[in-house]
């Protein structure tokens, strides 16, 4: 962090904690590290921005188009679409797989191709 690089930081309920513990060591840097804040909330919220997806693969892409990197540039490795995967951690998993459809949709929508694991290969 020393470097002067940007931090994109998402807003999960989960991570509250860490935001609490890492902005304040972030803003004591000589070179404080910039800042993009970004959340998935349907409301607007000053300061932050919401640059779409449902999971964080395809969040991810939207915020680097947002970004404007092109789509030649993005390359997908190993996600699955018909399963939750063990980095999902704690979560219900019927409503992971409809966001993992969505996904599907969001990527699709935005141009870019991908291929998911079949269900017999490996992660």
């Amino acid at each position: 962090m020393d470097r002067g690089l940007t931090v994109v930081l998402h807003a999960h309920g989960d991570n509250r904690e860490a935001w609490k513990r890492l902005l304040p060591v972030w803003a004591a840097k000589a070179r404080p590290p910039g800042l993009v804040l970004t959340h998935q909330a349907p409301d607007l919220i000053e300061g932050m921005h919401n640059p779409g997806g449902f999971t964080d693969g395809d969040r991810a892409a939207c915020l680097l188009r947002w970004l404007g990197v092109s789509n030649e540039s993005l390359a997908f490795v190993g996600f699955a679409t018909d399963r939750v995967g063990p980095w999902s951690g704690t979560t219900n998993a019927p409503r992971k797989l409809k966001k993992l459809a969505w996904m599907v949709e969001v990527l699709d929508r935005l141009g870019l191709k991908h291929d998911a694991l079949l269900q017999d290969e490996p992660l």
